[in-house]
């Protein structure tokens, strides 16, 4: 009797190499978008006609889709991670919401009292640095444990 024969690696990879492709796919397309939106946003600063409305409407609807197609993306990598990372990053995830919206209440708060307004990337800085600073914590913790 002949054992059965081996099974073959997925067609498409591991869940790991799926999460990488996504976010590569991510990055790439992402990057390619936001310069075809600044190219168009430019291409119409340099002229006065309907037709180069046209291209700058293009351009600023091509930027406001980004984030609904990183959204996307960013979900799919999530469901193709693994329970361990998917854990560990909704935790990082939830830290660095604190942080931010903490750091929002207060600035909020100080704006009030002190009569000036923060720009909005500061809200996105402060989100992306306290989700790497708590991803790589729980990581060091978890690598330790």
């Amino acid at each position: 009797m002949r054992p059965p024969p081996a099974r073959s690696a997925p067609a498409w990879g591991s869940r790991t190499q799926k999460a990488q492709r996504v976010a590569g796919i991510m990055g790439l397309t992402g990057g390619l978008l936001a310069a075809l939106a600044a190219v168009l946003i430019a291409v119409r600063e340099s002229g006065d006609s309907s037709l180069l409305s046209l291209v700058k409407g293009m351009g600023f609807g091509i930027l406001s889709a980004l984030p609904i197609f990183f959204a996307v993306l960013t979900l799919r990598a999530v469901l193709l991670m693994d329970e361990y990372i998917r854990a560990s990053q909704m935790q990082a995830t939830s830290i660095a919401f604190m942080v931010t919206m903490v750091v929002a209440g207060g600035l909020i708060a100080l704006e009030a009292a002190f009569d000036f307004q923060t720009p909005t990337f500061v809200f996105y800085v402060v989100g992306m640095l306290s989700w790497m600073g708590a991803a790589a914590t729980l990581s060091l913790r978890n690598r330790q444990a």
